[in-house]
């Protein structure tokens, strides 16, 4: 081995020492697109299985883009097989997709990735510091705050599995040197130099940047201290919710004078919690609308935005569900991608709606706003209404929540 090839084994030891500090997995997978990036990671991977007696497992996805994509996938799986490492192929059946082809083709990877690794719950894949110097100046040129300048995380929830990223802090070029000093070829994916991409402009404007000191290191660091600012603000916001917020009927109530002595920022972040904690929605809303809607509620007026609703009630500011977003929804067991609720077979779920509500108990009327009220999960035979099994005493209540709580779900990232 070269000195540069030790390092790099090194580097890349360090990082996956720090996923696994405590028991090691009986299986890894690795994501292989073909590119210099990944490859270089499956190399390294099996390297580092290899001295640890884990399983090492490769999966390659064929996008169907262009038509040597199928014979590239299988290219990726004569290499990975040359390592001693089973490579399966997925394929992304699409309809010939257009708007914002690459977010459609990472998000098809993952949902691939997830429905392969049956037993894997970690699966590297190679995004390097070039990655993230690129994501930096993409979401600079889109106006992002300081969430959005944050570095990308070495590791990300999928939910019951993670992506890890071990070499975030190795550039492409060290990788391709790697690969070369391995007498390794790798496929050139043309869209990665087509300048349609905004991605691959960026990729060129740091190329050019590079002439003024301005280089993918630099970038990243920026980005790694946007992710301290960000982690600090989400540490003070969590702890204004933990003083200031309650939830109620799937609602989450804000104390406003609480709301309003907090730095915008932190208000913005807290309101935005609540949102996609309701909506289960990974993505917050636009700022603009945000904003607005702030705004509206400390005048005294509701607006809605995201599919909530935010109005002032009693000194608050109550976040709920909007109506209009769920009146069509039916469910069986689950209703809203929140409520899990047992019922009979011939039975659904949907929202209780304006007009089953009048036919309530005058005392449930006037103490649970409207708003919360009609978009409560109720069972139904046919038309005819149930129970509101979230109105039940609290012995008998039917309904619980799917997601996780709202303190506990707060800042995933």
């Amino acid at each position: 081995m070269s000195v540069n090839t030790t390092q790099l084994f090194a580097r890349f030891d360090h990082e996956m020492r720090g996923y696994f500090t405590q028991t090691l997995p009986a299986s890894l997978g690795v994501a292989v697109s073909g590119g210099s990036d990944s490859l270089a990671l499956l190399f390294l991977a099996k390297q580092w299985c290899a001295g640890h007696g884990i399983e090492c497992r490769a999966l390659t996805v064929d996008h169907d883009l262009r038509p040597t994509s199928r014979q590239e996938a299988e290219w990726v799986v004569q290499v990975a097989a040359s390592l001693g490492i089973a490579c399966d192929i997925k394929t992304w059946a699409h309809d010939d997709p257009k708007a914002n082809l690459q977010a459609q083709a990472r998000n098809a990877r993952y949902g691939l990735i997830d429905a392969w690794r049956r037993d894997i719950s970690h699966v590297l894949t190679g995004h390097t510091l070039d990655d993230q110097a690129e994501t930096f100046l993409l979401r600079l040129k889109r106006g992002s705050g300081v969430d959005g300048l944050s570095a990308m995380a070495s590791v990300r929830d999928m939910g019951d599995w993670s992506i890890l990223r071990p070499c975030l802090n190795m550039t492409r070029q060290d990788l391709r040197a790697f690969l070369m000093e391995h007498s390794q070829t790798w496929i050139e994916d043309p869209s990665n130099d087509n300048p349609k991409f905004d991605r691959v402009r960026m990729r060129h404007m740091l190329n050019d940047m590079r002439d003024a000191g301005l280089d993918a290191k630099g970038l990243a660091d920026t980005s790694t201290r946007m992710a301290r600012a960000r982690d600090a603000l989400q540490f003070y916001t969590k702890q204004l919710a933990r003083t200031s917020v309650t939830t109620e009927y799937g609602d989450v109530i804000i104390d406003l004078d609480d709301l309003n002595a907090a730095p915008d920022d932190i208000q913005f972040r807290l309101v935005a919690a609540a949102i996609g904690w309701i909506t289960s929605q990974t993505y917050r809303p636009r700022f603009s609308a945000l904003k607005s809607g702030l705004e509206a509620v400390k005048n005294g007026q509701a607006a809605t935005l995201a599919g909530v609703v935010l109005f002032p009630h009693k000194g608050h500011l109550r976040a709920t569900r909007e109506y209009n977003a769920i009146k069509d929804m039916t469910g069986c067991g689950q209703f809203d991608h929140r409520w899990a609720i047992e019922h009979e077979s011939d039975h659904h779920i949907a929202a209780l709606g304006p007009d089953h509500a009048t036919t309530l108990e005058k005392h449930i009327r006037k103490a649970i706003p409207h708003r919360t009220l009609i978009v409560q999960p109720a069972i139904f035979k046919g038309n005819l209404l149930i129970s509101v099994p979230t109105l039940l005493d609290q012995s008998q209540k039917g309904a619980t929540f799917c997601s996780q709580d709202f303190f506990h779900s707060l800042f995933r990232h």
